[in-house]
This record gives structure tokens, sequence and C-alpha cells, in this order.
């Protein structure tokens, strides 16, 4: 019976039939990443910094908070070629509904998540995905913030890197929630209140990896949990965690 079992569920596994394996990006489309982070730094100072964290395989899970529209093109306008070439992402299936943001799904060569329905069958193609060498965006958060807080994270990221064995990403992006949050028709070009410019801001932190052969929820909360403190800890400004290391010492 035992067996039976086994062999029904590998069956049930083999009949998914996973979404399409999204095309690479072509040259044209890497000077147009190009073009637009120089867009991004002229109009909102954009910095970047801890790309040297990434693998240089490229083979891991990017995990970057959501504040904003423009999110996900933010953080793949600042990787190195090999990542923008072959990152692939996560999108509501919602933005497959309308032209414009279809196309902005597309571009981010973005597979549709139901976050109603059930979701084996979009982590199934993310694992196919990783382990064919395609670096996977998803935002754990789920949804975009908004209050500009970080949102609890979903543990789907933590499944995909238990399952696969590869590395989660943390990435904090600073600012967008001032450019561009939910429920506006248009990104802030300008602001008029000189003590508050407009700035954006992406922190790389250094790779996380799954235990070695631990596979159960206990883990992967476990992992989603580390996940959401570092992107914390990337939020915090210098002068944050010397008070911090300071507070520890006394």
């Amino acid at each position: 019976m035992k067996k039976e079992s086994e062999d029904k569920k590998k069956l049930a596994k083999k009949t998914i039939k996973l979404f399409p394996t999204p095309p690479i990006r072509s040259i044209v489309s890497i000077h147009f990443l190009r073009i637009l982070r120089h867009i991004f730094q002229c109009l909102w100072r954009l910095k970047v910094e801890g790309l040297d964290n990434l693998p240089s395989t490229g083979n891991c899970i990017l995990c970057p908070n959501h504040e904003s529209h423009l999110d996900s093109l933010f953080v793949l306008s600042c990787l190195p070629y090999h990542y923008q070439v072959n990152l692939c992402s996560f999108a509501k299936r919602e933005h497959f509904e309308h032209l414009l943001p279809r196309m902005g799904a597309w571009f981010m060569r973005s597979i549709p998540v139901n976050r109603e329905g059930n979701p084996r069958r979009v982590l199934e193609t993310g694992i196919e995905l990783l382990k064919a060498g395609r670096p996977l965006l998803i935002h754990p958060e789920g949804t975009r913030t908004r209050d500009g807080k970080l949102n609890p994270f979903q543990r789907g990221a933590a499944r995909l890197a238990v399952k696969t064995g590869l590395p989660l990403v943390p990435i904090r992006i600073s600012g967008a929630y001032n450019i561009y949050r939910a429920h506006t028709m248009f990104p802030k070009l300008l602001s008029f209140d000189s003590s508050k410019p407009l700035r954006l801001s992406i922190k790389i932190g250094k790779p996380i990896f799954p235990p070695p052969d631990k596979k159960n929820v206990k883990i992967e909360r476990s992992l989603i949990a580390k996940l959401r403190q570092e992107v914390i800890n990337l939020g915090k400004s210098n002068t944050d965690r010397n008070v911090e290391i300071k507070n520890r010492e006394i």
C-alpha cells in the first residue's frame, strides 16, 4: 500500500503541466536596461550596494522587499549581464489581464501566480527554472506595502530554496515607496519638499543557504524568518547599526 501511494505521488508530479520556459533577453533588451538605469540615476540618484554578494553562477533566488510598481525593474536594471539575460520572476496573475501590465510581465519573464489558488504548478515551474540555471526573482511579501512598512513574508521562496538547495539573496529597496507607491497612476519625478528629496537605493545582502538534507515546514519557516530579518537589517543605516552594537556592549 505504501509503495502504491508513493507511485501515485510520483505520477501526479509527472502529470503537472508546467508553465512555458520564458525566453532569455536579447542584447536589445540589455541595452534598454542600461538606459533605464541611467534614467533612474538621473531622476532619483539610484545607488546600488552589494553586487559582489551575488553568486557568480547566477543560480539563486533574489528576494527584494516590495515598495512600488517598478521594484522588479529597479533590481533588474542594476544586475550583472548574466542575471539580466536569464532572470525570471513571479508576478500575480492579474498583471496578465491588461495590455501594459502584461507587457511589463513579459519583459520581466514572469510566471503568473494565482494568489488564491494552488501554488504547486508555479513552484514546480520555479524549481525547473532554477535547475536549468535561471535565476529567479520573488517578492516574499507577495504584494506591495500599503504604508511603507515591511509586510510578513510568505514561505514560497524558502520552499524553493529547500527543494533546490539554492540560496536566497536578501535585497532591500529603499525610497521606491515615495516614488511610486500602490494606487498611484504615475511615479513622482520631482519632490517639491527640499527636506524630503526622492532617493532610490538598492542593497544586496549575502546569500542565505538552506540547511542540507533537511526539508520540512519548520525549516522553511526558520529560513524565511532569517531572510526577513536580513532584509530589515539591510534597511538600517550605519548609524542605527552602530547604536545597536553599542547597546549590546553595555
